[in-house]
Order: C-alpha cells, then sequence, then structure tokens
C-alpha cells in the first residue's frame, strides 16, 4: 500500500502501485526519492505523525518516518513555528548522540522537502509494552525483573549524555520481535519531539507541565523541570501498571498520599519484597526519596535476591498434575487420540490433555481432574457444538486454556419468551459452557455462544474462575451465576450479549479488571439475593444501565469506570445496597445514577460530572 500525505486527504491508503491518491488526486511520490510511505503508525502527539516507510536505497528496508505537522497553536505564528523547526532539529542532534545504543532506534535521515521536514528512524519490529499488556495481561515478577534489567542500562546510557527522555510509559517501550524474553529486547521510542512541541504551543496559555499525567512525577508537571530521577520515577510507575495492569491514575490515591498497587494486585501473581520495595523507591514523590541514577538502582536490583512468597503446594493425597503422562490429541499427525472425549475417557486422573489446531466438533462432558492446554494459537483450536453445551463441568476440578468454543443453537432460546426459555432449559441446556458441579478454571479462552448464556454457573459446591478470556456472541447471558454458585472473573473482555453478567439466588460474583460493554441491556445485572464485587473495571456503551442493583441485592463498586451507557451509570431498586467507591460515573446518558428510596448504598469518592 502507499500512503498520501495530504492532511485533508479523508482516505489516504492507495494501492502500492498508484502514482497519484485516488481520492485526492496528489502526487504519492517517493520522499528523497528514496522513501515509499506505506501506512500511518501514530498521530497521537497532534505535532508529528509517524508513518512506517520503506527505504528503496537499503533493499526496501522498513523504516519509521516521522513528519513535522503544525499544532493549531503553531500556525500563523512565525516564532513559535520557527521554535517547532528547530525542536524537530534538535530530536535529530539528540538522535545522533544516541545512535550508538542498540535498545534506541538508530538516525537514518533528517531532511527537508518541499517545506516539510522528515525524520527517518530504523523501525522496531514488534509490540511496545500496551499492546503486549491488552493482549497477554498483566507482567510477573520475571518479567518486571527483565524489564527493568534491559532499561536501567538505557537509561543510564541518555543520563550520561546530559539528556532526560521525559515520556517513559508503556506505549514508548518496544519488545522487539525475536528477543521477547531477553532484557536487550526492550526499546526506547520517542525522544521529545512531541512533548516538547506541544509545551512550546501549551506555554501561550501559561501551563508548565511536559509529559504523560500519571507517569510524569510532580516536578516535571508543575515545574517542567527534570532530572535523571524523574525518568527512574516514571520506569517504576510503568513497572506499577504492568504489573497489576491498572492506569496510574486509578493507582494512586491522593487523599492518602500513596499508590495502591498491592491492594490491586491479582492473587497467584506474587512479587517478593525485594522487588516491592525497588518499586516503591523509583515511585516516592519527593525527589530525594527516590534512586539518583539509574545504576544505583540497577545495583539494587542485581544485588537482591529473587525469592518469592511461598506457594501452598499440593498436598500427598492431592498429586499433582505433572505425575500423569500428558495425553496429545490432534487431527492429524503423531497423536494419542482424535477427539477430546476419547482422551478424557480414557485419561487417568491428573492428566494433562494437550490439543493441537483443528476443528473439534464435540460437546465434552469433564468428570474427573484434568488439564485440557490449547497448542498453539487459541484461534485455531476450536470445539464446536450445537444444542448441548461445549463443556459440562461435573468432576471436582479441572483447568482448560487457550482454546476458543462456538455453541450454536438453532432453536434460538435466547429470544423466547419465559416459557420457552423454561422449556428450552430443562431440554437442551442451552449454554456454551455450563458448570453445575466441582471448580472450573478457564483461562485465555474465547467463548462464543448464541444461547441462553455462554458460561452458566449454578449450585452451592460450583466455582468458577475465567482469566483473561473473551465472551462474545448474542445469547441472553454472557455470564450467568445462580443459586448459591462462586464465580471470579479477572482480566475478561464479555461484549455482544443482553447482559454482560448476571448474579441472582444468593450466587457471587467477583469481578476485577474486567471489561464489560455493548450489551443491548445492562452491562452487569445483580438480582434475587445476589452479591459479589467489581473492582477494577470498566463498563461502557451498554444499551442499558451499566450496573443494576435490585431485590435484596448487594454489589461493592470500586475504582470502576463507567461511561457511554444509554441510561444510567449504576442503577439500584428494591432494596439493593452496597458500597460504591472511587468510581468514575461520567459520560453515561441517564446520568451517574439513579437510587431508589430504601436501599442502603454508600457512596465515597466518586466522580459525577
Amino acid at each position: 500500500m502507499s500512503y498520501c500525505l495530504n492532511p485533508e486527504c479523508s482516505q489516504p491508503q492507495n494501492p502500492l502501485s498508484t502514482q497519484f491518491c485516488l481520492n485526492c488526486g496528489s502526487a504519492l511520490r517517493l520522499l528523497k526519492g528514496r522513501y515509499q510511505v506505506m501506512q500511518l503508525i501514530s498521530n497521537t502527539s497532534g505535532c508529528a505523525r509517524t508513518y512506517l516507510g520503506l527505504d528503496r536505497e537499503r533493499g526496501e528496508a522498513k523504516c519509521a518516518i516521522k513528519h513535522l505537522v503544525s499544532l493549531p497553536k503553531v500556525q500563523g505564528n512565525a516564532a513559535l513555528y520557527e521554535k517547532a523547526i528547530a525542536l524537530f532539529e534538535q530530536e535529530a542532534e539528540r538522535l545522533t548522540n544516541l545512535d550508538a545504543h542498540p535498545q534506541i532506534p538508530s538516525l537514518w535521515d533528517f531532511f527537508q522537502e518541499e517545506n516539510q521536514r522528515y525524520l527517518v528512524q530504523e523501525f522496531i519490529p514488534g509490540q511496545n509494552l500496551a499492546q503486549c499488556l491488552q493482549q497477554n495481561g498483566p507482567f510477573t515478577e520475571a518479567q518486571i525483573r527483565n524489564l527493568l534489567q534491559g532499561l536501567l542500562p538505557v537509561l543510564q546510557f541518555i543520563h550520561n549524555r546530559q539528556i532526560i527522555h521525559r515520556d517513559i510509559k508503556p506505549a514508548n517501550l518496544m519488545l522487539r520481535q525475536g528477543l521477547e524474553s531477553a532484557p536487550e529486547g526492550f526499546v526506547l521510542i520517542d525522544f521529545g519531539i512531541s512533548k516538547q512541541l506541544a509545551q512550546t504551543a501549551i506555554a501561550q496559555t501559561g501551563t508548565v507541565g511536559i509529559g504523560t499525567q500519571g507517569y510524569a512525577p510532580l516536578e516535571q508537571m508543575l515545574t517542567g523541570k527534570t532530572y535523571p530521577a524523574s525518568d527512574l520515577y516514571s520506569l517504576g510507575v510503568t513497572g506499577l501498571c504492568l504489573l497489576t495492569g491498572v492506569e496510574p491514575d486509578r493507582l494512586y490515591d491522593p487523599s492518602q498520599g500513596r499508590w495502591l498497587w498491592r491492594e490491586t494486585q491479582l492473587q497467584g501473581n506474587p512479587i517478593s519484597e525485594n522487588l516491592g520495595g525497588m518499586l516503591d523507591k523509583l515511585t516516592q514523590v519527593a525527589i530525594g526519596d527516590r534512586y539518583q541514577s539509574a545504576q544505583e538502582a540497577l545495583n539494587d536490583l542485581n544485588s537482591s535476591p529473587y525469592n518469592l512468597p511461598t506457594i501452598t503446594q499440593p498436598s500427598e493425597d492431592d498429586p499433582e498434575f505433572l505425575d500423569a503422562p500428558p495425553l496429545v490429541v490432534a487431527k492429524l499427525g503423531p497423536a494419542n487420540y482424535r477427539t477430546l472425549n476419547e482422551a478424557i475417557k480414557n485419561a487417568l486422573p491428573y492428566t494433562i490433555v494437550k490439543v493441537r489446531a483443528g476443528f473439534y466438533a464435540e460437546s465434552l462432558r469433564i468428570d474427573k481432574p484434568l488439564q485440557i492446554m490449547g497448542e498453539g494459537n487459541k484461534e485455531d483450536i476450536i470445539i464446536e457444538s450445537q444444542l448441548a453445551p461445549c463443556v459440562r463441568m461435573e468432576g471436582d476440578r479441572a483447568l482448560i486454556r487457550g482454546v476458543t468454543f462456538h455453541y450454536r443453537n438453532w432453536t434460538q432460546i435466547h429470544r423466547a419468551d419465559r416459557l420457552g426459555r423454561f422449556m428450552g432449559q430443562r431440554l437442551h441446556s442451552p449454554y456454551a459452557i455450563s458448570i453445575t458441579h466441582g471448580n472450573l478454571t478457564l483461562e485465555e479462552c474465547t467463548i462464543h455462544g448464541s444461547g441462553l448464556a455462554n458460561i452458566y454457573i449454578k449450585g452451592k459446591n460450583t466455582n468458577a474462575t475465567l482469566r483473561r478470556c473473551e465472551v462474545t456472541g448474542d445469547s441472553q447471558y454472557g455470564v450467568w451465576m445462580t443459586q448459591d454458585s462462586r464465580s471470579s472473573l479477572e482480566f475478561c473482555q464479555i461484549y455482544g450479549q443482553t447482559i454482560g453478567v448476571k448474579s441472582d439466588r444468593h450466587a457471587e460474583a467477583n469481578l476485577e479488571h474486567c471489561q464489560i460493554s455493548q450489551m443491548t441491556g445492562e452491562g452487569i445485572l445483580v438480582s434475587e439475593a445476589g452479591h459479589g464485587s467489581a473492582s477494577f473495571c470498566e463498563i461502557f456503551q451498554n444499551g442499558g444501565r451499566g450496573v443494576h442493583i435490585k431485590k435484596q441485592s448487594n454489589l461493592s463498586l470500586k475504582q470502576c469506570r463507567l461511561y457511554g451507557n444509554q441510561k444510567q451509570g449504576i442503577y439500584v431498586t428494591s432494596n439493593g445496597a452496597g458500597p460504591i467507591e472511587q468510581c468514575d460515573l461520567r459520560g453515561n446518558e441517564g446520568g451517574p445514577w439513579w437510587i431508589a428510596p430504601r436501599c442502603a448504598v454508600a457512596r465515597r469518592g466518586n466522580i459525577e460530572t
């Protein structure tokens, strides 16, 4: 593809062989006779646009082309425009001075053409850390240590040359493809043109701060002054966000003057006291309380032992899964079985069943302790069933990871009236996943359904855990918990149903870091003495209310964002209750909330307007 550089063009993408833009007619020339602009990579700063390009004189090597564009406040102000040009040239000079470090993109070219200025850098293949977090969930201690081990020497390198980055955050840290597990795989990008140009324009209004709010320290935002310890603060905040999966404005409590990352950290992702102490020191508000150099922090990191908190291991009468030989299921190639049902039937308790790519038209009945592990991309491992659930959980415990479930119900039971749904439940069990006994953990799975519920959890002794799962399809409910069951949802995306999460009849639902959106009705419905909690969740763009609590139910909401919902953010009726703390309730068409009389709702520290 070829990209039109006319800023007024509404459809700039063109076929590669085209000489003139098919939309606006502008010439699609090679910059400087050698650089082919392929597509837009970034336009977030408003001061510089970054494109993916090809260098014809380097064997069509990929490159990143940064183009200086005028801010509205710069246009028509000759002095300010000259300052913008000087800062753009200053970035090129900085990159020239930093060209010797392999974890900083090399500067290939800097030129002016038709009164436009361009800067060409090495293209870094891979993802930035914000994308890694979104795709894979929170980082472990080993990954955070790897990050610090890789970036602290880079910061020491630039600080020795009297350069402060000023905008360290996950989006400005790349993980080079092929070196994902190595400290030297981390690459520091974006050395200041966008930040400094923005500051130059914004300074006209009297605002001083540079950097990204939440990641930048107080001295940087208030005075514009920066020190090596300022970059270290931003790196520490980046570590906290990657560790918890939560943005800094929801991790720091200004009323207490402290970070809440330990309270936010997920169970099952332990952090040693040594690393925790390092992160605390990196993120101190007072400059003098932080590490004063990257080398000092690196020395501390290298001298601190890597001892995680003790995790209780299975007892002798609860054998580990690794004790049983694994089984392989595949449609083609070497395998123990061709179907999952065969493998489950013949597996010993505590067996690991490895599933390879293929389409498995099966309804699984799990009646013993097992692990079912997808090998490869989950999109390539599909378990599909019609009428009967893809999985019936009837054993004591099991874990399923890395597969895609498709449940198809041609009866359209989710669109039936109450009597029709009642009869359909008895006849067909219209759920993608049915959990009526034991403990089932689903990790990194996609569950797509068109029945009454994608995931149905029922019964006093029933527990379900969902981690980093995607729940989609046009079912009546994304996740439905009922009759004293318990469930935990962590870092899940639930979208496209009538109601995202329903908890009723004394069921307990606990959600952390979930996104619930695009429902035709409520995002979360808690009814008939259901209860539970939602922390650090985003509930947005639903056709009804964000959260509806009714009929003597109780839901605790803490540090959630509810926005873009067609009705109220939170709606409480019929003796519903629950504390609502530090939630952002702005931007709901029906207002932040509506609470009926006789509903015991404690509200503290919420943002409503």
